[in-house]
This record gives structure tokens, sequence and C-alpha cells, in this order.
């Protein structure tokens, strides 16, 4: 037995969540709901899978792997619309599936179809769609096609005329119309929610979830640290490896996914944490979803970014790697800022007698290497003398940019939170700004003073030039090549070094 499941993966209702987690891969309990469709597939008999995928196919792809862990074969099929997915199956059809039926289903719905075993007629004569009649009569997106069946494909512009054209099909002389009791949406937050309160409420069952349930509607996996004071109302799971801490509430329908952490006297209640979430100290939490920095409204329909790491955040590793090499840069800086804080101090101090305006500027920048995922970023206030911090290639003369730029820097740099050579810091504009392929090689590069683009293409690079060179960069700055470009740094203070080839970089005389 086959099965071909369209999992294109893009849902508006689920935006902006599903620019990084494909519709299917959305969690309910503690797994992708793509992997209960499986599970429940092999259940049903099913030795063969067909996916069409369309939004993120690479992560579907990368997590369900060619399905030998769970005793069936898995194929992938890419469209580049989700509008033509219907197309593929036509095509799918013709070629391999005619001479056998198959169960046709969508990877944001999942009805009961356990109850439902396709006997050798269903598989050979009968078109059987599965459709709940109440309160509202509703085709599941799922449906028998028996071999042979000749399924004008030419009906199926979207999901409702398919519908429309099977239930059609099935009220004459093909098959019938299967009453389904139970089904589970990922169609929206709302749904998502009321999915997971379904299988907290053991109204659908049937699903594998690891956990062992320790107290009735309570749900403990394993490496689970929970404090003694924490207070539990079900029902509630919570996934392996998270932390509860001291006079946490929890409950009732809170899901608490794997790698997870709740600090203590935060309440949560009818809220899903995603996997890998830090929920802030005294967070009250109701009718939301977090997701690392990202907190959804489920009945407002309505999402943000909260920047403040204090509040909700990534668990996951962010800013520089502590590698031994960044450790000793931290530690060098860390001694040239203390032999060095007399001169920042009377810099300071100079600024604040003889210029207009403030001593320091300030910018907040996006912390890196991280991954393009807003809902993962972090931030933190960059420091200088000078508003022009974050304008690495319109030099000021070569002491100024020392005094003003690098010296402050310092203290950044001893925190791990720059290097002395990377790719210049940005805002959340600024990187929100650039094209997706730059953005995917800027996020995985480490921030610095001193700047590929500014060792080829001196100031005012164009575009191109920027990208090309923090591209070069991101795949090649290790550290002898992070050494030359500060030697050639330090070789420009004294004159005997000139970045780029352009005719417009500014001389000590030019900017004087």
């Amino acid at each position: 037995m086959k099965a071909v499941i369209i999992a294109t993966g893009e849902h508006s209702n689920l935006m902006p969540l599903d620019r990084s987690w494909p519709a299917p891969l959305v969690p309910v309990m503690d797994r992708p709901f793509i992997q209960h469709i499986v599970e429940m597939a092999v259940d049903l008999g099913i030795q063969e899978i067909s996916l069409i995928l369309s939004h993120l196919p690479e992560k579907i792809e990368s997590y369900l792997g060619d399905g030998l862990r769970w005793g069936v074969r898995i194929h992938y099929h890419l469209t580049r619309d989700p509008v033509f997915a219907y197309q593929t199956i036509a095509s799918m059809q013709t070629i391999q599936y005619r001479k056998e039926g198959f169960l046709l289903g969508h990877a944001d719905r999942l009805p009961d179809l356990r109850t439902v075993r396709l006997s050798d007629e269903d598989q050979n004569d009968h078109l059987s769609v599965f459709c709940k009649k109440s309160p509202a009569f509703l085709w599941t997106g799922w449906a028998w096609i028996p071999k042979g069946f000749d399924l004008d494909w030419n009906q199926a512009l979207n999901e409702q005329m398919l519908g429309e054209h099977l239930i059609k099909c099935a009220n004459t002389r093909y098959g019938g119309v299967v009453d389904i009791d139970r089904i589970l949406s990922i169609q929206s937050f709302e749904d998502l929610t009321e999915a997971n309160r379904q299988v907290l409420d053991k109204s659908y069952t049937g699903l594998l979830f690891s956990g062992r349930e320790i107290e009735p509607s309570v749900w403990v996996c394993r490496n689970v640290s929970l404090h003694p004071t924490a207070k539990i109302k079900p029902p509630v799971y919570i996934g392996e490896n998270s932390q509860i801490g001291m006079g946490t509430e929890l409950g009732p329908y809170a899901v608490i996914s794997h790698g997870s952490m709740l600090d203590r006297h935060c309440m949560v209640s009818n809220s899903l944490i995603f996997p890998g979430s830090y929920v802030g100290e005294s967070l009250e939490l109701s009718d939301v979803i977090i997701d690392k920095n990202r907190l959804i409204n489920t009945r407002l329909e309505a999402s943000t970014i909260v920047r403040d790491d204090f509040i909700i955040s990534s668990m996951s590793a962010k800013g520089l790697l502590r590698t031994p090499v960044s450790l000793f840069a931290r530690f060098c800086a860390l001694i040239a800022l203390i032999i060095l804080l007399p001169v920042i101090l009377l810099t300071a101090l100079i600024l604040k007698i003889f210029r207009k305006g403030p001593v320091f500027y300030k910018k907040t920048v996006v912390r890196i290497p991280t991954t393009d995922d807003q809902a993962d970023w972090t931030y933190f206030d960059l420091w200088s003398f000078t508003d022009k911090a974050l304008d690495y290639e319109v030099f000021h003369s070569r002491f100024k940019d020392l005094f003003l730029r690098v010296l402050p820097a310092l203290i950044h740099i001893a925190r791990g939170e720059l290097a002395m050579v990377g790719v210049r810091p940005r805002t959340v504009e600024t990187l929100e700004a650039l094209p997706s392929d730059w953005k995917a090689l800027y996020v995985k590069a480490k921030p610095g003073c001193v700047t590929e683009a500014w060792v080829h293409y001196g100031s005012n690079p164009k575009d191109d030039e920027r990208y090309s060179a923090e591209a070069f960069y991101a795949v090649n700055g290790q550290f002898r090549h992070n050494i030359k470009i500060l030697v050639k740094y330090i070789l420009w203070l004294f004159h005997l070094y000139s970045p780029g080839n352009n005719a417009d970089v500014m001389t000590d005389e030019e900017d004087d």
C-alpha cells in the first residue's frame, strides 16, 4: 500500500511561524506533526510514502530521511509552487499509481483513520472520501483513491475544488463518504493549540509520544529537572531535558517541549512552549505559543518578537564560539583594555570638553553567529565615541578611527561580543534588509572591528563588493587570514598600507 501526502509547508494562518517551521514540522506534544502522520500510515499498513514538498523542503527531508526507521520508504517530490501540488500527483498517478490504489492526504490535518481499516475490496474497487459530518460537513483532506480510478485532475485547481469533486464521485457510483469523528489540525495557531488539547484530554488517542504518565494526565519525560515547589494542574506535558524552576505553576493544558527552561515563579496555562525556548522569571503566560524569541497570542492570532532575553529567548548558544583562539583573543583584549583604560578615559574627557553632542554613542546590533530566523536572534549594545561606529568603510582619519571606534570596542571583544577581525555588526533593520542568500551567509560569520571589505575595496564599497567580501570571509575567516587583515590595519595606521584600490580612501589630510 502507498500514500501520497501533500506537505507543501506554507500556511498563511501560521505566519510568521512558518518562516522557520514548515507547517508539517510544527510540534504536537513531543514530535513534529508529520511524524504522527507517518506513524499513523505505518499503523494502517502503508509501506511507501510520497511527500510533495515546497516550502523549506530540506528541513522535512532532513528530519524524515528515507523513512527506514519507521519501516517505510519515503520519496520526495518538489513542486515550485504549492498551487501545482495536485498536478504533481496527476503526473505521479500517470506514471506509477494507476495500477494500484493509494491513500491521499494533507500534512496539516490528521483524521483518526485507525478505526477505518482499508479492506482488500476498498483498495481495489472503491473510492473512500473521509469527511467530518458534524458540526458541519467538512472534507478532512484525506481519501482512498482506488486503482484505475480516473480522477479528473483538471477539477483539482485547489483543495476545495478537489474535495467537492471527490465527494461528488463518491456519492455517485464510485464509492462512499466515510464519517470521521476526530481530526487534528494545525492550519492555524488556534487549531495547533486545540490539537494539543485533544491529545492532553485523551479525546484523540492512538498517537505515540514519549514520557511517563506519573499522575493522571501528567506526562514527564526523561532528564527533566522539576523543582519540588513547582505546582502542576493536569493536563500537562513536560518534554525531555527541560528545567522547571522554583514556584512555577504549570497547567492546565501546558505543553513544554524538549530542551526548554521555565524560570522561577512563572505561570503557564493553555500554552505551548516550543523546543529550546526560555521563559523568564515571574512571567505569566496564557493562550500563547512561545518559539524562542517569538511570542504568539493564539486568541488574537498575533505575533511579536521579544528582544529582551530575560523575558523569552532561545536556549541555544549564541555569540562568538568559545574556541581556544577566541578565548585567547578575549584575554588579550582584556589586558589591552586594562593598559589603555587611562587613554580611553582621557579621550572621553577631551571629547566632553571640545566636542558638541554626546560623548558615547550606542547602537543595538544583532549578536552573531546565529541562525537566519529572527526568533533566534539576540542583541547587544555596541558603544563607541562616534556615531559612525557601524559605517566601517567610511573612514575617519587613522588615529580618529583607532581612538573613537576601535579602543572602545575592546570591552566588547573582552566580553566575547566582537572579534578584532570579522564582518561589520548590523542592526535588526539593516540585517532584515539584506537579500536572503546574503543574510544566510552573514549570520554564520562573526562580527569584528576590521573587515574583509575594508581590505579589498577601501571606503564606500558597492553592495555587490561588500556581499562578495562578507561571503568570502564567512567561508575563509580562519586564524591566519585574520592575522593578515589585522596586520594590514596596523600598517594602515602608520601610512604603510592603503586599503583597496578606490581613489576615495580618505587620508589624514583630507579628513582634517
